[in-house]
C-alpha cells in the first residue's frame, strides 16, 4: 500500500489488488506486517474494507491467515489478523473513487486499485 497526500489534502492510495469502493463511502485500509516472518514473501497483507456496505477486499496473503482462523466477528469490525500480526499503516476517510485496472495474461496478471480519500481531518467540523 503506498499512500501520498495531494496539494488538497486529498489521499491517494495504491493497491496492488481490486478494491471497488465507490464514492461517499466510508474506508478503512490497512497494512498488515508479521515480525515473525523476516522478509519473506508472506510477512505482509493488505485489506479495504468498505465500511457502509461491511465488504472486505484483502490480498491473497491476508485471505490465506483469515481462512485459517476461527472467528466469531466479522472482519468489518475485527480486521486484525491477530497473533504475530500487527498494524504497520491505517487510511481511514471517505472515498471520492477511485481506478481499478486488471489484465490476465497468461503467466502476467495484474491488479491495481488507486482510491481517493478524503481524511477525516479535511471534513467540516472535525475535532481530532
Amino acid at each position: 500500500m503506498i499512500v501520498t497526500r495531494n496539494e488538497a489534502g486529498i489521499l491517494i492510495v495504491d493497491l496492488d489488488f481490486l478494491v471497488p469502493i465507490p464514492g461517499g463511502h466510508e474506508v478503512l485500509l490497512l497494512a498488515l506486517r508479521n515480525p515473525n516472518a523476516g522478509t519473506l514473501a508472506g510477512s505482509q497483507a493488505r485489506c479495504a474494507i468498505d465500511r457502509t456496505t461491511r465488504l472486505v477486499y484483502a490480498d491473497y496473503i491476508y485471505l490465506d491467515v483469515f481462512k485459517t482462523q476461527s472467528r466469531t466477528a466479522h472482519p468489518a469490525d475485527e480486521p486484525g489478523l491477530g497473533g504475530p500480526w500487527r498494524t504497520e499503516r491505517e487510511v481511514r476517510g471517505v472515498s471520492l473513487g477511485g481506478v481499478i485496472s486488471s489484465r490476465n495474461g497468461g503467466e502476467v496478471n495484474h491488479a491495481w486499485t488507486r482510491l481517493y480519500v478524503r481524511p477525516p481531518e479535511t471534513e467540516p467540523g472535525y475535532r481530532g
